[in-house]
């Protein structure tokens, strides 16, 4: 990107951020699940227990993935109970809700296509003791603003502080691998702490960010209750650096070794490291509109730092609509890569195209960074009519080549029968004439039709990553048709 498309783009945000001046604080950071087949059953989700609290289903369909076929078969629960708000200070509003989604997923081979594999049921997705554990698909307590959130499972985007270290990160993103996560968030009037990490069995990413509110101990009930500042730390303990390969000796000419459980087997690591101070001020809040300025100061250890200014906003005209924004300039020293644990991470930390990275391990390529301090400039807005229509998209771009983001969202739970589902997200690109291309691009799509009665029919179609026998990181269509019975309880 050039200086001036550069200037451009960061006028652009900036005269976007005036007009969207509306603050989302820590709100916007996980969208919601869409439980499969709530639709269908009937299950009402509202915390004071109307209706329905859940569904039992059964899901019948054929699929693909990579050369060959299945018969997929998936059982599942999910409901939704109201609960008591822990550390609740307001009795008016003093009820949660905990919500947990089961499901064994079943893939049985119906057509084996060269390279033959033993066996019905697929062995990739239960050839290690975490694949047990995608039984749980989630777990989770509350939301991210009340007293005390907590999830277990698979990640939807999970986010540290204003997410300038980590943002929207995922830790599923292969076919044959499932992490079993954990992520909190504890809110009290002094400040709070918030805790990320990766997999419960074989944890690699953790993310701490400890935030208070100095007033609350100096003058508290003025004006400056609204500041508050925070000290964050985003570690990967085993950051690859080097893998093994199939040549004894170590030829770096030669394919990486793959695992028969689908990995790689790292020969270096290092520790990687990202520290940070933020400061808020929530300017303006009422009924209608909250406004928060923050300053973000990041560092990668023995590395470069990065500065985040931005503002968050929340705009809500009535009862329905609520318009959320986040805008950010952004200035990057020199081995600097902003939001270090992004939502790809789980593959970048081994294969990383951003940056003119040419697949070697992320932190390989933040070492080998020689392109002087740039600027850059991050722009997010989100429309919820209601949860009826949730729709997100968020862009990136900095000075030199191959640095470009892009996320597209949207979520229409219930139109009549019909439920939709989509998300795509494409990193490491140059020019929005290639932000559609669907090498290494993240893409899931989800439909669903209520038939009659409890019966509905499906499609499915994902785009996620999955280690070749090379030892390369390429992104694989798996797609599923079939239907399904929803019993709602």
């Amino acid at each position: 990107m050039d200086g001036h498309t550069m200037s451009r783009l960061l006028l652009g945000l900036c005269a976007l951020g005036i007009m969207w001046s509306v603050g989302m604080g820590h709100a916007s950071a996980q969208a919601p699940d869409m439980d499969a087949a709530a639709a269908a059953a009937g299950a009402k989700d509202q915390p004071d227990g109307g209706g329905g609290v859940g569904y039992a289903g059964a899901e019948l369909g054929l699929g693909q993935v990579d050369e060959d076929f299945y018969a997929t078969l998936g059982l599942s629960l999910a409901f939704r109970l109201p609960v008591p708000k822990l550390f609740c200070d307001d009795i008016s509003d003093c009820v949660t809700s905990l919500n947990t989604g089961l499901r064994l997923p079943l893939r049985l081979r119906l057509y084996d296509a060269a390279p033959e594999d033993a066996g019905v049921i697929r062995r990739e997705d239960w050839d290690e003791l975490s694949d047990y554990a995608r039984i749980v698909r989630y777990v989770e307590y509350g939301v991210r603003t009340d007293p005390l959130y907590a999830r277990l499972g698979e990640f939807n985007g999970a986010v540290i502080g204003h997410g300038t270290i980590m943002n929207r990160y995922f830790n599923v993103l292969t076919v044959d691998q499932f992490e079993l996560g954990f992520n909190t968030v504890l809110n009290a009037n002094i400040g709070g702490v918030e805790v990320v990490l990766d997999n419960l069995f074989e944890p690699e990413v953790f993310g701490l960010r400890v935030y208070g509110r100095p007033n609350k101990f100096i003058e508290p009930g003025g004006f400056w209750d609204r500041y508050s500042i925070g000290l964050s730390l985003v570690t990967d303990v085993d950051a690859p650096l080097e893998f093994e390969r199939i040549s004894a000796d170590i030829d770096a000419t030669q394919p990486l070794k793959v695992t028969r459980e689908g990995r790689l087997v790292p020969t270096r690591t290092a520790n990687s490291t990202v520290i940070g101070i933020d400061q808020e001020l929530v300017l303006i809040q009422n009924e209608t509109i909250d406004f928060t300025p923050y300053l973000d100061l990041n560092t990668h250890l023995n590395h470069s730092p990065g500065l985040y200014l931005g503002a968050q906003s929340n705009f809500r005209p009535d009862d329905v609509l609520n318009i959320y924004t986040k805008m950010e300039l952004r200035w990057l020293g020199e081995e600097h890569i902003p939001v270090y644990f992004s939502a790809l991470y789980e593959i970048e930390r081994e294969s990383y195209f951003g940056w003119e990275g040419q697949g070697d391990p992320k932190l390989v390529v933040l070492r080998g960074l020689d392109r002087g301090a740039i600027a850059g400039a991050y722009g997010e807005l989100t429309f919820d009519l209601g949860g009826s229509v949730v729709l997100t998209g968020s862009y990136e771009d900095y000075q030199g080549p191959d640095n470009a983001s892009l996320l597209l969202q949207l979520q229409l739970p219930s139109i009549g029968p019909l439920s939709l589902g989509m998300m795509f997200l494409n990193a490491g690109f140059d020019g929005l004439d290639e932000a559609f291309e669907l090498d290494n691009a993240l893409l899931s799509l989800e439909g669903r039709y209520n038939v009659t009665g409890n019966l509905y029919v499906l499609t499915e179609v994902t785009r996620l990553w999955r280690l070749q026998d090379d030892g390369s990181y390429q992104t694989v269509t798996t797609w599923q048709i079939g239907g399904g019975v929803a019993l709602g309880f």
